[in-house]
């Protein structure tokens, strides 16, 4: 299942929410000034996989 989410404010809800996304295996994309980042947690070998 795919979960879509476009959050344009960094408040600690949001960064809460990220880290509960990455915990469960999931992945987490978010824009630096030059690429985007994709974070996982490199400990779960499913979500590097991705």
């Amino acid at each position: 299942m795919v979960n879509i989410e476009k959050i344009k404010i960094n408040t600690r809800e949001v960064i809460k929410k990220a880290g509960a996304v990455i915990r469960a295996g999931g992945m987490v994309v978010f824009p630096s000034d030059t690429v985007y980042i994709l974070a996982v947690d490199p400990t779960n070998k499913m979500a590097v996989e991705k």
